[in-house]
């Protein structure tokens, strides 16, 4: 991260499993959450969810509607 007088600092981070939030953590900080289900460190909105939705399944089932639409003559 660059300072507002062009210094740089370095700082942990972490991508939610679920929806791809880059959080960035203070100092001795640890993440968030864990979902339980999935493993995947996650942000505090997906755990006031409290649903196992991982990106990359999300992405699967975007796929898979994105499939049947066009076989179906939808796009």
């Amino acid at each position: 991260m660059i300072g507002p007088d062009g210094e740089f600092h370095e700082r942990d981070t972490y991508t939610c499993a679920h929806c791809q939030k880059i959080t960035i953590l203070a100092p001795k900080q640890l993440p968030h959450g864990g979902c339980r289900t999935c493993g995947g460190n996650i942000c505090s909105r997906c755990v006031t969810i409290g649903t196992c939705a991982p990106w990359e399944r999300q992405m699967d089932e975007a796929e898979a509607r994105q499939v049947f639409r066009k076989s179906v003559g939808l796009l």
